[in-house]
């Protein structure tokens, strides 16, 4: 019987653990250079956003920090979309955590 309270705390934390490291994909430009003609450039912006790997096992607003980067540079410019984006990633080491911050530029269109 011991067992089986141990079976099951190590299948929820495992099933917890995945469905916690998961992440939707963040399409950055789904208007081509190109297709720019037929937009208004609004201008460069740039953003930045973090997040923090506690013990490198808890993620702390991780896995969406390009995203919130990219919608940042958008409304930084008042705009709707970006095209020729740039993404520069760099990570910071702390005792407990490492700091993960992605810097997202690129020209803001309407």
């Amino acid at each position: 019987m011991k067992h089986v309270g141990l079976v099951v705390f190590l299948t929820g934390f495992l099933g917890l653990a995945l469905v916690g490291c998961t992440s939707t994909a963040v399409h950055l430009s789904p208007v081509s250079a190109q297709a720019s003609a037929t937009h208004t450039i609004l201008g460069q912006g740039k953003a930045r956003a973090c997040g923090f790997m506690l013990f490198q096992l808890i993620p702390i607003n991780w896995a969406d920090r390009v995203e919130r980067a990219r919608a940042e540079v958008i409304s930084s410019r008042g705009g709707t979309d970006l095209i020729d984006p740039v993404i520069q990633e760099q990570w910071y080491w702390a005792y407990v955590m490492n700091i993960y911050c992605a810097d997202v530029s690129g020209t803001v269109i309407r």
